[in-house]
């Protein structure tokens, strides 16, 4: 199951001790992508090599990347679809988690995104992933609905 949510107002936080660099990924930094999806979701990196190519050629998304001095520590996906935004694969790497980034990245690259345009901002996060749902939370997001996902069975 997932929960669908919405951006109110954007909520962000004085700066952290550790700043990471965010910034716009490009067709050079396709493996880097791979690398963290693949470690931060467990993902094969043939199935997100392959979606990230994919993605990368659309105009319409955007591929922001968290990097602590130059090293990667987590990314994400923004599609841009007039009115709306929504976020997918975000993710930051396990030994990163807990210290901030992941709130860094996703707020500077909600405002790098609203700075160009005014958008609706949505995300969807599994209702079992409690540490994401609190994040998005606190910056701001508000649910909107949960869907619920069913296996049936054909005889």
């Amino acid at each position: 199951a997932e929960h669908r949510m919405e951006l109110g107002t954007l909520q962000t936080r004085p700066a952290e001790s550790e700043r990471i660099d965010l910034r716009r990924a490009g067709p050079r930094d396709a493996e880097t992508l791979v690398r963290v999806r693949a470690e931060a979701f467990g993902d094969p990196e043939d199935d997100a090599r392959h979606s990230i190519a994919e993605h990368l050629n659309d105009p319409r998304e955007r591929y922001y990347l968290g990097l602590l001095a130059r090293v990667p520590v987590g990314a994400l996906r923004l599609t841009v679809v007039e009115p709306r935004a929504y976020i997918y694969g975000f993710g930051v790497l396990p030994r990163y988690r807990g210290r901030g980034f992941g709130r860094q990245i996703l707020t500077r690259a909600i405002e790098d995104t609203l700075a160009e345009r005014r958008l609706r901002v949505f995300v969807e996060v599994e209702t079992e992933n409690s540490a994401a749902y609190a994040l998005y939370r606190s910056c701001g997001f508000q649910e909107m609905t949960t869907y619920g996902y069913y296996e049936l069975e054909w005889a």
